[in-house]
């Protein structure tokens, strides 16, 4: 596998890509300094944080988006903000060098009916299987994430050379404007930038199935040490989160409108959105990390469990 990297943004601003409510501020008692990435898998936290469940529970939350999963932990791990949205594989890289973060609440659940993201390609261009992408360049958010490790799997189950493929670094939102110049040839993106994206370019194939029919794609998370000194603070964030699940999946068009105005992508009727869970079961992000592995992201697998804080009343247990 050839890899290159292009840079985000430059200097202190390579975290942050806008602030939602008020900019970040040295924690009070009730606050909360979170992080997520304004996608459809993260989406509770803007939901959230939109319908006042967060004041409701006695919470003021500063929200910040940023570009990735791997731009959150380290600032997780810094305590710049003290609680961060990410997906599974960004999270088992940062346990794998021995950070000990905890996830607290899910984030978004992969279904096979509820597929949210997908590989993109320029309109009228000749790339139709996996096979094709050799030699070719592809774009992901992050190298290693779990965009990259669910295009591995579709890559690898589905006929194509996996270390022919050239990978760049990519946000979403830009894919689509480097299909249309040949700066790249595909592109891994998520809801809402992927439905937004098919003004101009094309669906090649939904990813997720062949990591599995189920899995966490994400969840919210702090470090043990946050976790432990303020568990009645975590408890209360992890019960918003599993509250703005619920309602989310109940008004998912209500929701969809939240999170363009927050993501600035426009509506699209018939969106496929990520479910939220009602509670948080790791097991379900064992296969994204066991795939990590298996696509070279990870050194080896491990048990989700160890993601996990034993004896911590605050952190919900299925």
């Amino acid at each position: 596998m050839r890899i290159s990297r292009t840079s985000f943004l430059a200097g202190a601003s390579a975290a942050g890509l806008l602030s939602v409510g008020q900019p970040l501020r040295a924690q009070q008692r009730g606050s909360v300094r979170l992080a997520a990435v304004p996608i459809d898998a993260s989406g509770e936290a803007y939901y959230a944080a939109d319908l006042g469940y967060f004041k409701e529970a006695g919470l003021d939350v500063d929200l910040v988006s940023m570009v990735n999963g791997g731009v959150i932990a380290p600032a997780v791990s810094s305590g710049t903000v003290d609680i961060g949205s990410s997906n599974i594989v960004s999270l088992a890289t940062a346990h794998e060098r021995g950070i000990p973060f905890v996830v607290v609440a899910p984030a978004g659940l992969y279904t096979s009916k509820t597929t949210s993201m997908g590989v993109i390609v320029a309109k009228g261009s000749p790339i139709t299987t996996a096979a094709a992408l050799s030699g070719k360049t592809v774009a992901v958010d992050s190298l290693k994430g779990i965009a990259y490790v669910t295009f591995a799997a579709w890559v690898d189950k589905s006929g194509g050379n996996l270390s022919a493929i050239k990978f760049i670094e990519l946000q979403m939102a830009e894919q689509p404007a480097a299909l249309s110049v040949g700066r790249v040839d595909a592109g891994v993106v998520a809801e809402p930038f992927l439905s937004n994206a098919l003004d101009t370019s094309s669906l090649l194939t939904k990813l997720g199935d062949e990591v599995a029919r189920t899995f966490l794609i994400g969840a919210y998370f702090t470090t043990l040490a946050y976790a432990q000194a303020h568990p009645d603070l975590v408890r209360a964030f992890a019960n918003v989160i599993i509250k703005t699940g619920r309602w989310a999946n109940a008004h998912g068009a209500a929701a969809q409108t939240i999170l363009q105005k927050y993501s600035k992508t426009k509506p699209i009727p018939g969106t496929v959105h990520a479910v939220f869970p009602d509670r948080l079961d790791v097991g379900y992000a064992q296969p994204l990390i066991d795939a990590a592995a298996k696509y070279g992201v990870l050194n080896k697998s491990f048990p989700i469990a160890e993601m996990t804080a034993p004896g911590l009343s605050a952190i919900p247990k299925a």
